[in-house]
Formats: structure tokens, C-alpha cells, sequence
């Protein structure tokens, strides 16, 4: 058996060996002098790792206490001192007595105007909006706004709006900032401060701030200090009003809704102010539907955010990108008035010698082609300074840069570097309207001319009710119905889409082909608008039925044939025809059976069945131009049912999905619109109320041009209608032969023709 020394034997109980293994090791059992050793090294070990584990804990319990020293943040009792009372009630005054660094220069009177509109949405519960130019300092007086709000507890729940998640982040990112570096908001208020000052560069050290002294001591100063979400400390004595408050950052199409915060005493807050600074991009304020949808988010998800029985307040700083964008709805009084929009600018009057600034800006653009960098305009300006000034009206006299005098060489400065229409849009909120064309109608236009008439009831004086169906393989069947009154004001008594929602015509998928769909729909349109759908006569119960009807036959046009003949017998007196557009420069009234203005009947397809094609730059023209007459007006006027204009906000984007951009005049030509259609927006119910209009004039009406034959009249019986629809009264027009006929040419073989409808498909 092995022999062990006392040695190893002490050493192996020290390291926790049992006595059995001992036992197994020697092959015997233990003697008395053996176990006693055991025994006494076993103590001793006990003993040294008691006192290793005591060092441990001693050194813990050290370290703890460091960290606990470190993260505790002295405060004194509160206690507001007269130079921040003085604030309280003044948004200017603290603006200049606590930022100093942000406002070096006077402030003009447009800064004043801003900054009392902001105090009074702040304070009250209001709504402020201001279209300002670039560099007047909109942001800077942003962030002044959400300190004062916050740090005097007139507002709780504060959200910075952006047009993305980054450029609110940015907003807070400095309000934070001047909480963590501005000494004099530090001095007073030290309880807000105080533990904002540790967390602002390790935003994780928040969650192991306490306070020091005071009846709070040790108990933790629930601050958080992070990219997106900023909450004040809470301690004893601090008002109810900021301890605890709130400031977070969000993108206008972020997550808006359903925003809440606990505070420590267990109270939940919502959101009661909105801070909204340029709201949208150039390429958002470029989309009538990402605009539509930024003032939809801000009506609806920003203004609902408050609690109940609470008032949001709601302040939106942004520059005017183009016309119609979102902030320049927001500043017009008429369509948006509780936002008591201000339009500031850079100039207000323009100065009356302007030969002199075409000279000035004819020398700064040819002396930076030389690289002088415009010193030869600027001493002609020093040299004739009075008369050049001489009735400008700047915003603000101290906007200028280094190397300029004055506003007004400023402004002509940008002008001349950048452009007219440069200047106008950033620095004077008042950008140019497109290019092109005489007019433009607007979707706002088209959805506040309304009738003041419920839909599907006609107006008393209505001679005819015509009706347009656009057809679209992709968006389905949309159709215009109008009512005519003999001088040619024309009312939309109804509008709609067949299938319903955003459900497709047709897809890959669908158990039918295409021509089967487009022969469904055409049934059913038919059947449900002109033959089912009850259309009243106002003040009357005098039933009043549809007159003409044009179905566009511009894809699938055999299968449109089909439908528009299979209904034919259905619609009793109604004159159903298929009705195609082609460009202006396209448009040729060949072979045609019947002509009028700006259209004409003659065969078409492998049927040569009659259609009605027509001059598509002309006649939707004279649609648009339509709803830019009031209600009821002779000539050609068109309005909407009802008097919410809310309810045709899709319907007025479509008619206006397309634009003049230029106009053509030549001996050959004629003249030719070029139009420019709105990628992001459909245009089916443009083309829809298009072929209601002509179909008014096929039925007698008269816009401007005449009317080359009325519609039977409602006594004749349905076989005779039909019998007689789209036949000649008169004896045709022999067409002219072409040169290819006169040189013994075959013609070209009928094809699609392009522009109104498919050249879009």
C-alpha cells in the first residue's frame, strides 16, 4: 500500500479530499493522529477562505459605494430664481436672456410675429403655422419653444415631427444639448439638469442616477436621455408640471398613434404639443398623394393625440417647396384657418429701380465668370446704394452675408447665383407655378366646386344626363355621370367604379379571359347606373333617365363592341356608343359619318362598327377648364354634388392627374397641347368625365362649337331609338382623298391609335 507524507496528506483535506478518499488513496483506514491532522488542516483552509471571501465582499461593497458616489447628482431645494420667473410668461424674453448663442442678431418683425403665435399655441392650446425663408432661423426658435414649453411646464408630452425619423432626432439632439452644456439653464434649474449633465454622453448611465441629498436621497432620478426619447428627472418639490415630462422625436409617416407615457407617481400623459418642422422633402412635396397623406397624418393621427378633455397644441415650421405642397395648404387661410399661417419673406417690395439691379446682376454674374467673386457689383452698389434701395421692403434688414451690406444686395446676390425661381420658392415661400399653358386647375379647385346638390338628384333646369365609362384592364370600370342644362352648365351628379375598393378588372389569375371581363363589366355598369339607379329630378319625384352613354374603346375595343350592343336593347331610350380619344395631332376625321365639334362617327375595328372619336387635347381641356367656373355658370361649367368637399378628394386628383405643359400653334397642326400626366396618380376618372362631356355635346349640348344633331326625343319607342343611334340625319361629308389614295396608295391598315387612353395602358 502507499505511504503518504504528513505533507500531502494536509494538502489533500486543505483541497477538500474526504476521508473515504484518503482511505482509498493509503488502502487503510486512518490512524487517530491521521484523522486529527485532517481535521486541523480542514479548519485552517475554512479559515483563509472566509477571510479571501470577506476581502471580496469589502472590495465589492467599495466598489458599489465609488459607483454610488459617482452616479449621485447633488441638487439643492428648488427654488425658482427671478431671473428664470421673469421668463415664464415671456417665450422672447427667455429666447434672449437664456440662448443668447443661437440669437446673436435683433430680431425683425417677422420674428416677433413667429414668436408670439408660438407662445400663444403653446400656451393656450393652439395651432401655429409659418411658411419662413432659409436662414430667418425657424429651427432655432423650434428648439427655444420646446425648452420653454417644457422647462416651464405649459406643455408635458412633447412630440418633434419631422419629415423622417433623422431630422427630429436632430431637433431633440440639441434640446438635450443645451440642458447638458447651457450654464445658465444649469444654475437655474439644477433639478432638471443636474442628472441630464451625466446621462447626456452615456445615455445607459441614466438608469443608475440617484439623488444625493435631499428627501429623495438614494432613491433614483428616472431620467432618460436617448437619441429619440428624452424624460426629466422626478424629485420631491419639483413642480408636478415638469418633473417627469417628456420630449420624443418621430418621423411624419412614423408610428404616430396610441403615444402614452407613465409618469413616477403612476399618472399616464398624451401627447399635448407638436412641434412639426419642414414636414416633407422635395420629393414628397412633388406627389399630390405623399402630400395628401402628410395632411391626412397631421388632421388626423397628430391633432387626435391629446387625451380627453386635453387640447393639442401644434406648431409647424416649413419652407414652401412648390405650389400646393403641404405647407403651402397649411399657411392658406382658407382651407386650413386654425393654423394662422404666416407667409414671411426675404422681400416684400421689390425696389423700383430696376434697371440699375439688372446692371448689378448682369456685373456679379459676368465678374464671377472673371473670379473677381462679384467686387465689381458690389462697388457699383456702394457707389448708387440710395437709388437702388429706394422702395425695397425687406423682412429682415440684418440677413445678409459676409461681403454684403444689406438685405436687399443679398436677395439680388442669391438671384443672380441661383435663379429667380431659386429665390422665390426658399427664400420668398412663393414658388412659380409650372411651366406652361395659360391656367392649371388644382385637385382643391375641383373638390370645392360643389353644387351644394346631394348626389344622384338632378337640377331642375337639366335638359340632358350623359354618362362616361373609362375602362382600364388593371383599375377596372370608372364612370362619370353629368347633368346638362340647355346654356351648358353641367353638374357631376354621380360618380364610381366598377369593381369596387381597389379590386382589379382582371388578373393572370382570374377563371375568365380579359375580353370576358371587359364584356362583365360593361353589363354591369350599364344595368346598374342606367337602368337600375334612381336619378330624381330636384324638388321633384320625377324620374329622369340617362341620355347618352360612351363606353371607351380603347383596349379590347371588339370586346367593348359586344357589350355596348348586347345592352342596347336594355336601356331603353338611352343612346349607348363606344368612344375613343386621339391626340390633337392624331385627330383626322376621316370616313366620317357624322362630324361635330371636335369629333366625329365613323366605322372602326374588324366590325367597322360606328364609334364616336374625338379630339382628346380638346375636349379635356374643356373639362378641366370646366370646374374652374362657379356652379351653375353658362358655358360650360362643371361642379360636384354635395358640400363636403372631403368626400371627392380622390375624384378631384384624378381629374387633375394630367396638366398642359406647353401649347403648339402651326399652319399644319394647328394648335396641339402637350400634356403631362402625374406618374404617382391614376387618371381614369379625367378620362371617365371627358367622355361625359363629349357625350353632352353628342346629345345636343353646345360648348361653344354647334351641335350638329339632338337626340331622338324620349317618345319614341326602344326599336326606333336603336334603329336609329348612330346613324346619319343628314347626308356625310365625302372625305377628301388622301395622297397616298390619289396616288393609288392602299391605305394603312387600321391600327390602334395612339394619345388619349392607349398610349396609357
Amino acid at each position: 500500500m502507499p505511504e503518504i507524507s504528513k505533507e500531502q496528506l494536509t494538502t489533500l483535506a486543505a483541497r477538500g479530499a474526504t476521508n473515504r478518499g484518503i482511505v482509498a488513496i493509503l488502502g487503510r483506514p486512518l490512524t487517530d493522529g491521521e484523522r486529527l491532522l485532517v481535521d486541523r488542516a480542514r479548519a485552517v483552509a475554512g479559515l483563509k477562505k472566509e477571510k479571501e471571501k470577506k476581502e471580496r465582499r469589502t472590495g465589492a461593497d467599495a466598489v458599489a459605494k465609488w459607483v454610488a458616489e459617482r452616479n449621485a447628482v447633488p441638487c439643492p431645494t428648488y427654488e425658482a430664481s427671478p431671473r428664470r420667473l421673469s421668463c415664464k410668461d415671456s417665450l422672447l424674453e427667455f429666447m434672449r436672456t437664456y440662448l443668447p448663442h443661437r440669437f446673436p442678431l435683433p430680431f425683425s418683425p417677422d420674428h416677433l410675429t413667429a414668436i408670439d403665435r408660438m407662445q400663444t399655441a403653446i400656451t393656450t392650446g393652439g395651432q401655429f403655422a409659418q411658411a419662413a425663408p432659409r436662414g430667418l432661423g425657424k429651427t432655432e426658435m423650434a428648439i427655444a419653444a420646446v425648452l420653454w414649453a417644457i422647462l416651464f411646464g405649459w406643455r408635458r408630452f412633447l412630440v418633434v415631427v419631422g419629415a423622417d425619423l433623422d431630422a427630429s432626432k436632430n431637433i431633440l439632439k440639441e434640446a438635450e444639448q443645451e440642458l447638458a452644456d447651457n450654464e445658465m439653464i444649469a444654475q437655474d434649474w439644477p433639478e432638471v439638469c443636474g442628472p441630464i449633465v451625466l446621462a447626456f454622453d452615456r445615455p445607459n448611465r441614466s438608469n443608475y442616477l440617484t439623488w444625493k441629498d435631499g428627501a429623495d436621497a438614494g432613491k433614483p432620478c428616472r431620467v432618460e436621455c436617448k437619441t429619440t426619447k428624452l424624460v426629466l428627472p422626478t424629485k420631491v418639490g419639483v413642480p408636478t408640471g415638469i418633473a417627469g415630462s417628456i420630449i420624443v422625436a418621430r418621423g411624419i409617416t412614423g408610428s404616430l398613434r396610441g403615444m402614452r407615457h407613465t409618469t413616477a407617481s403612476g399618472k399616464t400623459i398624451r401627447p399635448d404639443f407638436c412641434l412639426g418642422d419642414d414636414l416633407e422633402t422635395d420629393e414628397s412635396a412633388r406627389s399630390p398623394d405623399q402630400v395628401n397623406t402628410r395632411e391626412a397624418l397631421l388632421n388626423g393621427a397628430i391633432m387626435g393625440m391629446a387625451g380627453p378633455k386635453q387640447k393639442i397644441a401644434c406648431v409647424i415650421n416649413g419652407s414652401v417647396i412648390r405650389r400646393d405642397c403641404l405647407m403651402d395648404r397649411l399657411i392658406d387661410p382658407k382651407r386650413h384657418p386654425e393654423f394662422r399661417g404666416v407667409r414671411f419673406k426675404t422681400v416684400y417690395e421689390f425696389p423700383k429701380r430696376a434697371d440699375l439691379w439688372k446692371e448689378y446682376t448682369e456685373q456679379r454674374q459676368e465678374g464671377m465668370r472673371r473670379g473677381d467673386g462679384g467686387a465689381a457689383a458690389h462697388a457699383y452698389y456702394l457707389t448708387h446704394r440710395a437709388e437702388m434701395d429706394e422702395g425695397a421692403v425687406v423682412g429682415w434688414e440684418h440677413r445678409f452675408r459676409a461681403g454684403e451690406v444689406s438685405a436687399i444686395e443679398c436677395a439680388f446676390n442669391i438671384i443672380a447665383d441661383h435663379g429667380e425661381s431659386t429665390f422665390l420658392s426658399e427664400y420668398n415661400a412663393e414658388p412659380k407655378e409650372d411651366r406652361g399653358g395659360l391656367w392649371r386647375i388644382t385637385p382643391e379647385q375641383v373638390a370645392s366646386n360643389l353644387s351644394g346638390i346631394p348626389p344622384r338628384i338632378v337640377p331642375a333646369a337639366t335638359q340632358h344626363l350623359t354618362l362616361g365609362c373609362d375602362i382600364n384592364i388593371k383599375s377596372g370600370l370608372h364612370w362619370t355621370l353629368t347633368a346638362w342644362t340647355s346654356e351648358t352648365a353641367g353638374y357631376v351628379v354621380d360618380y364610381g367604379k366598377y369593381p369596387a375598393g381597389d379590386t382589379p378588372l382582371w388578373t393572370e389569375r382570374s377563371t375568365i379571359s380579359e375580353e370576358q371581363a371587359i364584356f362583365g363589366g360593361i353589363t354591369t355598369v350599364a344595368t346598374e347606373v342606367i337602368i337600375t339607379r334612381i336619378y330624381l329630378r330636384q324638388g321633384t319625384t320625377e324620374r329622369v333617365h340617362v341620355d347618352a352613354a360612351g363606353f371607351d374603346c380603347g383596349y379590347k375595343m371588339e370586346a367593348v363592341f359586344a357589350g355596348v350592343q348586347a345592352m342596347r336593347g336594355q336601356v331603353g331610350v338611352c343612346s349607348l356608343f363606344p368612344v375613343r380619344g386621339v391626340t390633337g395631332k392624331n385627330y383626322h376625321p376621316r370616313q366620317a359619318v357624322r362630324k361635330g365639334d371636335a369629333w366625329h362617327v365613323s366605322p372602326y375595328g374588324n366590325s367597322n362598327t360606328k364609334t364616336l372619336f374625338f379630339n382628346a387635347d380638346t375636349w379635356r381641356e374643356r373639362t378641366q377648364r370646366a370646374f374652374s367656373l362657379p356652379p351653375g355658370c353658362p358655358g360650360g361649367s362643371l361642379s360636384v354634388y354635395g358640400s363636403d368637399k372631403q368626400v371627392h378628394e380622390r375624384f378631384s386628383r384624378e381629374v387633375c392627374a394630367e396638366r398642359i405643359v406647353d401649347i403648339l400653334q402651326g399652319d399644319r397642326l394647328g394648335t396641339v397641347y402637350v400634356w403631362h400626366r402625374d406618374p404617382s396618380t391614376p387618371n381614369d376618372w379625367l378620362d371617365s368625365t371627358t367622355y361625359a362631356v363629349v357625350a353632352a355635346n353628342y346629345a345636343g349640348i353646345k360648348f361653344g362649337g354647334k351641335a350638329v344633331f339632338t337626340l331622338p326625343s324620349k317618345t319614341e319607342t326602344p326599336e326606333q331609338t336603336n334603329a336609329k343611334t348612330m346613324t346619319e340625319t343628314a347626308k356625310p361629308m365625302a372625305p377628301k382623298p388622301t395622297m397616298r389614295e390619289r396616288m393609288g396608295i392602299n391605305r394603312r391598315p387600321t391600327g390602334r391609335p395612339g394619345g388619349f387612353v392607349g398610349g396609357w395602358r
